[in-house]
């Protein structure tokens, strides 16, 4: 029969030694990756940084109109992004992350075609001195 460790018995771990050997398992990691696994790598994390990066955009947009806005570079950089994580998803081989990509990134670029009219529109307030929102 097993002994349970009562609640108030600390739980022992030895950093120096999971940290040594996180390095060695983390070493022969990257000793056995190829060329071609490492640029893929690159891939991801670029398009990650893309995919947020369009937060932190916003974000300063949005401070400096003092308002809640996005900025037409936030819907590029989400394009951007998107496609290259639905590529880095297709390398892998994963569905469930492609079709997640897939619906978003046609969203995405539907926000940045252009609407018929939608800049007389914006003049055409602007010129009565109403405004759009």
């Amino acid at each position: 029969m097993a002994q349970c460790r009562s609640r108030a018995e600390p739980l022992v771990i030895t950093p120096p030694e999971t940290v040594a050997m996180t390095a060695a398992k983390l070493a022969a990691w990257w000793a056995s990756i190829s060329t071609t696994e490492l640029i893929w790598l690159m891939i991801g994390f670029i398009a990650q940084l893309m995919f947020s990066m369009r937060f932190i955009l916003q974000w300063i947009a949005s401070e400096r109109a003092k308002r809640s806005i996005v900025p037409e570079v936030f819907w590029y950089f989400s394009l951007a992004g998107g496609i290259l994580l639905f590529a880095y998803a297709i390398y892998r081989l994963d569905p469930v992350f492609m079709m997640g990509l897939h619906s978003r990134r046609r969203r995405r670029a539907r926000q940045l075609t252009p609407r018929a009219g939608a800049s007389r529109l914006v003049s055409g307030a602007c010129q009565q001195g109403r405004s759009l929102s």
